[in-house]
């Protein structure tokens, strides 16, 4: 997962793609993910539509963004200029949901920390000569753990690996992690899914004895005739422990 980045772009809500505002999305891992529009994305109303559960965007490098569970809270005009301050708790990257029914998806990977630790698999088989000045290193991934949770949900803990493909190189590096796997029959909400999520991350949390969050995650949804899943990557903040 990015630590921090700022995206700038146009914002505007689903019911309103034609009143478009320019602001900046700033993600730091630690804090909510904030939007800062030059303007806002509605006139006036109660205090209850100060909470938007989708700002869809457009960014200046070509990314489209989906913010879910959003809220305002701070609008100032200074010397004529009137701007906003939102701050949400989702951010899906690749794709725009205008409807929250949309957001449903048939499969989520997370990546926690501390998990690759508390699973304790490995690939790696590692023999040292130093007589020989010889290093030999043999990597097999692990297979992935199944399990079903029911009919419906099943619970993997799958193992992915990176290796180099120059043979021509002075360094070499082949690195595994560990991601939890949810795959459901059919589509369910987002929050159905993170129900499942949480209580995997309040399982590790107490097999490490700290605090585990998600570094990274993913939700597919296969809605296209060519079977094909569509994959969205969603970012949400680290609590700083």
């Amino acid at each position: 997962m990015i630590n921090e980045f700022t995206f700038h772009g146009q914002w505007f809500l689903p019911e309103s793609p034609d009143k478009i505002v320019a602001g900046n999305l700033k993600f730091n891992a630690k804090e909510n993910p904030e939007l800062l529009v030059f303007g806002t994305l509605y006139e006036n109303g109660s205090v209850t539509t100060r909470e938007l559960p989708l700002i869809l965007g457009r960014t200046t490098t070509g990314q489209i963004i989906t913010l879910y569970k959003g809220f305002e809270y701070k609008r100032k005009m200074q010397n004529g200029v009137v701007s906003s301050i939102y701050s949400v708790l989702y951010v899906f990257i690749n794709s725009h949901y205008y409807r929250e029914q949309a957001l449903k998806f048939t499969k989520i990977e997370v990546k926690f920390k501390g998990m690759d630790a508390w699973i304790r698999r490995y690939g790696f088989e590692v023999n040292n000569n130093f007589e020989s000045n010889e290093v030999q290193i043999n990597y097999k991934r692990p297979s992935d753990i199944l399990t079903k949770i029911d009919d419906k949900v099943a619970a993997n803990i799958c193992f992915s690996h990176s290796f180099p493909l120059n043979g021509y190189i002075n360094e070499a590096n082949v690195s595994q992690e560990a991601y939890l796997q949810f795959k459901f029959s059919e589509n369910v909400s987002f929050d159905f899914m993170m129900n499942y999520v949480a209580l995997f991350q309040n399982l590790l949390t107490l097999g490490t004895f700290e605090p585990a969050y998600p570094l990274a995650v993913n939700v597919y949804s296969n809605n296209s005739e060519d079977d094909e899943d569509e994959i969205c990557s969603v970012l949400e903040f680290k609590p700083d422990f």
